[in-house]
């Protein structure tokens, strides 16, 4: 039953919802997004993770269709906009779940884990059409959007949302007293563009890649790690991957590594895996966190990396995330994995606390971006 409107309530006008594109955990996007192409064989597939925060500055609430409603929009390098193939399942869901009251002042955030592989020869973009905490399965065609004939250069990307229609929103026990908020309907939501650069490992080095003479590449010392005892409680250290950043340009650049560097994981299924992420103590920046890379060096980093058994004999990798908490991959007992450790930073300057002179500093001119590796394979073994 459709719900009357009332003539107390108010319309929120569009100006007042604010959508905006982040690279994930930071706030705002780097200027430079760059995704490394994977090789062309079956099953390859490179993760682009991408945020959408939503701000209400209205005096209302705001209803928001949580499944399908954020559609993405590519810009190709010759300044073509194009919308991508919609899901072959896709419907406006009623389900209570599938939708999220925005309340006055407010801003809520959605993580949407698009990948980047080939079919048929062709590389596509899919972006599933839920956040990642309410969808799980592989992105297949059903339930993505997807762009097709791809290739290396520089796109833009951005969201626009798909605004439901009255009888849609007045269907759902959760959002009918709100049905006079459809109005914004008329009106477009939609990101701003950001620059997505869609790079090739080198040819000298495809465990690498060079962006504006900038070389990230993934490092992946033994190639083979033995597994610890099957017993819950049992661990085990281990250098699993690694990042070397080397400086080809003509000036000294600064790095940060406090919690820039970002693993994915891909498991023995050729699925990308659900990266989780815990925290119990936090620490803030150091001295030590900032390093300054002359022309024609590089720095290396190896995130510190353990094997733990839990219970129902499951194996889980836990990785330093830099900022006193870890990132965590469930994965199966042996096979063949491929891992990339990723640079994500979006802030020119940082300050840090000096034990010393208990003061707070300021580290400045710190290089900001966002880069994928390559990936590289790695292999368990039970002992």
């Amino acid at each position: 039953m459709t719900s009357k409107k009332s003539k107390k309530s108010k319309v929120p006008k569009v100006n007042g919802i604010r959508m905006d594109i982040n690279a994930p955990r930071v706030t705002g996007t780097p200027e430079l997004v760059a995704i490394c192409i994977p090789e062309n064989k079956p099953g390859n597939a490179a993760p682009v993770e991408l945020c959408v925060h939503i701000t209400n500055n209205t005096s209302s609430s705001f209803p928001l269709m949580i499944y399908g409603g954020l559609i993405p929009e590519l810009m190709t390098p010759d300044g073509q906009v194009t919308r991508p193939l919609e899901p072959i399942n896709r419907q406006f869901g009623t389900q209570e779940h599938h939708w999220s009251l925005i309340r006055s002042g407010e801003t809520i955030g959605m993580t949407l884990k698009a990948k980047l592989s080939w079919r048929n020869n062709s590389l596509q973009l899919e972006v599933p059409t839920n956040p990642d905490y309410y969808w799980e399965p592989p992105i297949t065609p059903e339930n993505s959007w997807t762009f097709d004939a791809l290739s290396f250069g520089t796109y833009q990307l951005r969201f626009v949302y798909d605004n439901p229609s009255r009888e849609i929103i007045s269907s759902n026990p959760k959002t009918s007293p709100l049905t006079e908020l459809v109005a914004i309907a008329t009106d477009r939501l939609a990101t701003s563009f950001i620059n997505l650069r869609l790079v090739q490992s080198t040819e000298c080095n495809k465990s690498a890649v060079e962006v504006n003479s900038i070389r990230f590449e993934t490092l992946v010392p033994e190639q083979v790690l033995s597994l610890p005892k099957k017993e819950p409680g049992t661990k085990v250290s281990v250098q699993l991957a690694g990042i070397r950043i080397t400086n080809n340009t003509p000036h000294p650049l600064c790095f940060s590594f406090y919690t820039t560097l970002i693993p994915e994981i891909v498991g023995v299924d050729g699925q990308i895996l659900q990266r989780g992420y815990f925290s119990d103590w936090s620490r803030v920046a150091e001295d030590s966190d900032f390093v300054v890379v002359i022309p024609g060096k590089d720095v290396t980093l190896f995130p510190e990396a353990t094997l733990w058994w839990q219970e129902n004999d499951q194996l889980l990798l836990v990785n330093d995330a830099g900022d006193g908490g870890a990132y965590t991959f469930k994965l199966t007992d042996n096979g063949t994995y491929k891992i990339q450790i990723n640079y994500v930073n979006k802030t020119g300057f940082s300050k840090i606390y000096e034990q010393e002179t208990r003061n707070w500093k300021q580290i400045e001119n710190i290089w900001m971006g966002m880069v994928t590796t390559p990936f590289v394979e790695f292999h368990l073994s039970i002992v």
